[in-house]
């Protein structure tokens, strides 16, 4: 919550992202957890918060793609060089926060 640059913010998502994926596989280890009303409210909420993340990153990758052509392009790239502008680097998802979580007890 108190990540200030695109970095920062981009490690937090990330972080959240691996532990919903923690917090649902623990979830299917405890039946009585899965039927939970509450436990299944939280679960809906949480995938809507990473769908808008996911969403919201696409869209800013969009920009920054658009941005980085844009500085790259003449004659758009002499007026970049001149304003300092450089390449921003896209928000991407590790390859660790992608694979399964496996819980052990």
């Amino acid at each position: 919550m108190s990540a200030s640059g695109t970095v920062e913010k981009d490690e937090a998502n990330k972080s959240f992202s691996s532990t919903l994926k923690s917090l649902f596989a623990l979830s299917e280890a405890y039946p009585d957890l899965k039927a939970n009303q509450g436990f299944l409210d939280l679960k809906t909420q949480l995938q809507k918060i990473e769908e808008q993340l996911l969403s919201a990153r696409k869209y800013y990758n969009a920009i920054i793609k658009q941005f980085n052509t844009t500085c790259e392009v003449f004659p758009s790239s002499l007026v970049a060089s001149m304003a300092h502008f450089t390449r921003k680097p896209y928000l991407t998802i590790e390859e660790e926060a992608r694979s399964n979580v496996k819980v052990k007890f």
